[in-house]
């Protein structure tokens, strides 16, 4: 029973560390939820492209809906992967695109149905970009 505790132990942590989330995505339904203003939240189903780029804590993620090309968020990525399960935290990430240095947690993570989801959350809110297509 040790044994089979161990292997499973030694199988789930290779896993979760072997993890690549680096390529071109695409999200096709995204929600955004206010903190501070709940009539500025929102479900819409458009497309966004997203960009990811992570290396031993260091990296990026862009986010880019191409009705506003011009507008590219932008996260620098500071921190190792905090992991529970299937789920991977990057925190005190630095948006870039808002030119003030506030933070936020970035977070990769597979739902119920194993699709890859990203959350970009801090004080003020959140939002989430629903099952990621890998181009």
């Amino acid at each position: 029973m040790k044994l089979k505790t161990f292997l499973l132990i030694i199988l789930t942590t290779t896993t979760s560390y072997s993890q690549d989330f680096n390529g071109d995505y695409k999200s096709y339904e995204t929600s955004f939820k206010s903190e501070i203003d709940s009539t500025e939240n929102f479900i819409e189903k458009t497309e966004n492209r997203i960009v990811v780029r992570i290396e031993k804590g260091d990296g990026f993620v862009l986010c880019q809906d191409p009705r506003i090309p011009n507008k590219v968020l932008q996260y620098r990525i500071t921190s190792e992967a905090i992991i529970l399960l299937n789920t991977y935290i990057y925190k005190n990430s630095i948006q870039e695109h808002l030119n003030d240095d506030s933070v936020c947690d970035i977070v990769l993570y597979y739902d119920d149905q194993n699709n890859l989801n990203l959350m970009i959350s801090d004080s003020k809110s959140s939002q989430v970009f629903k099952d990621l297509v890998k181009q």
